[in-house]
Order: structure tokens, then C-alpha cells, then sequence
């Protein structure tokens, strides 16, 4: 199943983004004061061609754009979205804002398909909860396998599609 925060980069939480660097993965002294000041306190204004928008801010949930840090500031701001695919026993791989979260099952046991249904369920929840919002129209599910791995799937809740993408390479 593959997850896109397409509107997540501007809803990263300046407070909780610094929370995790410290408790998660200890970053701590300068290091964190310099993050902390990179981050908080900015203005922002929209430009386009010659035209200008106002200056709006303080604002207090994105992380500068077309910084390099960006990515992997976000990359860690979701990183506790792999605790949830480890509690069900889901592979996951992330890249910035493109998760996919994949599991192995034989045909005739759908509880591969229940625990995939239930952690989709947890990590959409726990977007919500941190202020991001995950894209439904991006959000796909596929099988691959044999024709009886498509029947058995067939009953669940999920729309499944033909083909994803996958960091530009295209499955089916």
C-alpha cells in the first residue's frame, strides 16, 4: 500500500519537530538550539513572476522551502510511522513524503491483509493526530500475484489498483 503526504511539509509542527530530534534521536546543545532557530520564527510570502504577497508570520508549522534540510527534517518528524508498521508486522519504506507499506501473505490466510487494513488504519490516525494529512487520492493498494491472490483480496474494504508507482518506476 502506498501512502502520499502530499500536504505534509507545511504542517510539520515546529515544537514537536524539536521534541523528537531531542527525545528520538538525541540532538541535543547547539545543535538543537541552531535547528530550533532555523526553523521557528520565520515569515514567508508567496512570489510569483514579479508579484509579491505580503509578509505573513511568524509561522509556526513548515519548514523553510527549497532548504536541504527539508526532507530530512520531515523524514524525521514522521519517523514514529515505523513503530506502527513494526507493531503489526508491516515492511515499510519511506522516502520523504512517500511511504509504502507492504506485507507478505498466502491466499488462503487474509490476516496479512487484515494486519496491512489495520495499520493504515493506526498510521492515518497518527498523521491526523500530528497535524499532517495523508492524500486519499494518492493512497493505493495493490496485489501482486496469482489470480487466486486476487480473488482472495477481493473482499475486502480496499480498492486496489493495477498499477502504482513506485519513486517514479511504474508496477503493475
Amino acid at each position: 500500500m502506498e501512502l502520499d503526504i502530499s500536504a505534509a511539509f507545511d504542517e510539520v509542527n515546529h515544537r514537536i519537530l524539536c521534541q523528537r530530534l531531542q527525545h528520538s534521536f538525541g540532538v541535543s546543545g547547539s545543535a538543537l538550539d541552531w535547528l530550533r532557530s532555523f526553523v521557528s520564527g520565520r515569515s514567508e510570502y508567496v512570489a510569483a513572476g514579479v508579484e509579491r504577497s505580503d509578509m505573513r508570520g511568524p509561522c509556526e508549522s513548515c519548514v523553510p522551502q527549497g532548504s536541504v534540510l527539508r526532507p530530512l527534517l520531515f523524514s524525521l518528524y514522521v519517523a514514529p510511522v515505523s513503530d506502527f508498521a513494526a507493531a503489526h508486522h508491516v515492511s515499510i519504506h519511506q522516502y520523504v513524503d512517500d511511504i509504502q507499506m507492504y506485507i507478505a501473505f498466502q491466499p488462503q490466510c487474509l490476516c496479512g491483509m487484515s494486519q496491512l487494513i489495520t495499520c493504515t488504519d493506526d498510521v492515518t490516525r497518527w498523521f491526523i493526530e500530528n497535524g499532517l494529512l495523508l492524500n486519499p487520492s494518492k493512497t493505493e493498494a495493490m496485489v501482486f500475484g496469482t489470480a487466486s491472490s486476487w480473488r482472495s483480496v477481493d473482499s475486502t474494504s480496499l480498492q486496489f489498483s493495477d498499477k502504482v508507482k513506485l519513486l517514479g518506476v511504474q508496477l503493475d
